[in-house]
């Protein structure tokens, strides 16, 4: 299952109650924080969240209002807190912007000691969390190298107490053995393989994260069947032409969008 907690929602400028673009998405002991908006140290701190976990920061295009806080989120972390390596990945010319920030500007200045990897992807490039797979999705946005970024949990197979029950399978050690897939001997001899209480597999929970976007034909196959859809809202259907000069979409495209593919749920902001 994942978390998400949205530390900034606006679009271009900050207001007096929104920040610029930013989303911290959680799962199990991961942090990938997707864009990195002007202010987003302070929302961090704010949200209570802090840098600890931070271990990896996806920009979706090199727009300033998506990138400018990197500079100042890289700062805190190497002067404040016991960071040794983060991570960053982007399209071509959001990593430039973002290597160019931390490592010509940002890095001489400071007294920071931890690594910084600088990944530049492509389209379909495959990410491996610890507990979750991340697919690049190419997204078109006004001629930006961008992307979104699909999450997807691996398949489980869920434990059946009724069976474990049945088997007078004690509560302990294992049940989790077997819900890891483990065989376990109980005391009394029995032996007990994982297929006995455990179920079919399931597909893992699956959310798609996309910045601005000009489009969303060439996202449908993406965001079929999500569970979660993370999408820019821009302008609504009376500004669709003024959506359409600036490179954005309308919230009611959006809604379209994640109607025809299925989606389970559907979060709208950059507005």
């Amino acid at each position: 299952m994942f978390e998400l907690v949205f530390l900034g929602t606006s679009a271009s400028r900050p207001t007096a109650e929104r920040g610029l673009p930013g989303l911290m998405v959680l799962h199990e002991s991961e942090r990938f924080l997707i864009d990195c908006g002007e202010g987003a140290q302070r929302q961090l701190i704010q949200s209570g969240l802090g840098f600890r976990r931070l271990k990896r920061v996806f920009l979706t295009h090199a727009h300033l209002d998506h990138v400018l806080g990197l500079a100042g989120l890289i700062a805190a972390c190497g002067e404040w807190e016991p960071i040794d390596r983060l991570t960053i990945y982007g399209g071509p010319t959001a990593i430039a912007l973002a290597e160019n920030l931390a490592l010509n500007i940002v890095l001489p200045e400071t007294e920071a000691r931890f690594a910084i990897d600088i990944v530049t992807l492509s389209a379909g490039a495959d990410i491996a969390g610890s507990s979750v797979h991340i697919e690049a999705v190419p997204v078109d946005h006004r001629g930006q190298q961008a992307f979104g970024f699909l999450f997807e949990e691996p398949a489980h197979r869920p434990f059946l107490e009724e069976r474990a029950e049945a088997l007078n399978l004690p509560a302990g050690p294992e049940r989790h053995r077997l819900a890891q897939g483990e065989a376990v001997t109980l005391p009394d001899g029995t032996r007990i393989g994982p297929d006995e209480v455990l179920g079919p597999p399931q597909p893992g929970t699956r959310l798609l994260v996309v910045g601005d976007t000009s489009q969303t034909a060439n996202l449908r196959a993406a965001a079929e069947g999500v569970d979660g859809l993370v999408i820019e809202a821009t302008f609504l259907e009376p500004e669709r032409e003024q959506a359409r000069r600036y490179g954005h979409i309308t919230a009611a495209e959006a809604a379209r969008l994640a109607a025809a593919a299925g989606v389970g749920a559907l979060y709208q902001k950059h507005n």
